[in-house]
């Protein structure tokens, strides 16, 4: 496992790989979302966001990255098992402030199996657990490197500012449009 330090030095060599990535796990993000809500609602809605991108996603990648770092094959099942703890906290925690700050409660896990409070529930935490270990175990270096070629052309590199800059545009466009409600 590598230090903290190290992590930060990674991401500072990589930096347009990283922006890269968040926006592409943002756009993930949405369309698991969006995919679940179709699947248990039979409604696509995309929660005053103008964007396909749900940066929430690509941001916890990058915090998750800065905390514990990626997983190997053998410390696996323990990453996995912190990520569900990192990420039900992150859950709990947006899902309250958003609700303090805008005076609604954006989503609720109430009516789901295991529910911890309305914002997080068991199955979802170890479902995206298993997903986020397997994809910082196998996949994480691999994209970040692979964007981070891609971006030694100064054209993507400008793409990759923009994208990002996109990303967080459009969550920020979110946040006014629920501030508005």
């Amino acid at each position: 496992m590598t230090s903290f330090r190290e992590r930060i030095t990674y991401i500072g060599k990589n930096r347009y790989g990283f922006m890269m990535m968040l926006v592409m796990v943002s756009l993930i993000g949405f369309l698991i979302e969006n995919i679940w809500s179709y699947l248990s609602t039979g409604f696509i809605g995309n929660r005053g966001f103008f964007l396909p991108f749900l940066f929430v996603y690509g941001l916890f990648i990058l915090i998750l990255y800065l905390l514990i770092g990626t997983p190997t094959t053998k410390t696996l099942p323990l990453y996995m098992i912190g990520v569900c703890i990192i990420f039900t906290v992150c859950e709990i925690g947006y899902g309250y402030g958003y609700e303090a700050i805008f005076g609604y409660r954006p989503w609720d896990v109430s009516a789901l199996p295991l529910p911890l409070t309305p914002y997080a529930c068991l199955p979802i935490s170890i479902g995206i657990a298993a997903l986020t270990g397997l994809f910082m175990n196998v996949h994480f270096t691999v994209v970040v490197e692979w964007f981070t070629r891609l971006c030694r052309h100064v054209a993507w590199r400008v793409i990759a500012v923009l994208l990002l800059l996109t990303t967080v545009g459009n969550y920020i466009f979110g946040l006014v449009q629920a501030a508005s409600l």
